[in-house]
């Protein structure tokens, strides 16, 4: 999350509690991973679909997202994001291990949601 946070900074989150807490575009979450905790921002909710030319960072992972169109042969379609799901990514995209690395994060995999969180570097998730 460079340069967002540095590793070893310490953060205030709140737990999250419920199949569905309420997120929002932009949120700073620790998100379960295997053993380990990450912390990413919150890029798209569930539902929300990725248009292009998006889509195509998600073509390693697209089998566990919903389509969100036709698919026409050898191009990229836009993707919805399930309904139990949100997408997650970091910071420094050019290295981040994100959801277009392991898809979507299922709801019940964010555990808390970091308070005061600064905005994006540039300001990435407008739309």
């Amino acid at each position: 999350m460079l340069p967002t946070y540095r590793d070893g900074a310490i953060v205030l989150a709140w737990r999250l509690r419920g199949a569905r807490p309420a997120l929002r575009l932009g949120d700073v979450v620790l998100v379960r991973f295997g053993f380990d905790t990450i912390i990413k921002r919150v890029a798209y909710l569930p539902g929300d679909t990725i248009g292009l030319p998006e889509a195509a960072a998600f073509a390693g992972v697209r089998d566990f997202f919903e389509p969100a169109g036709h698919r026409s042969s050898g191009s990229f379609e836009p993707l919805r994001v399930p309904e139990d799901s949100v997408v997650v990514l970091g910071d420094n995209r050019a290295v981040s291990e994100d959801s277009r690395l392991f898809g979507p994060v299922p709801l019940r995999d964010v555990v808390a949601r970091v308070m005061q969180a600064p905005d994006p570097p540039n300001a990435i998730l407008s739309r």
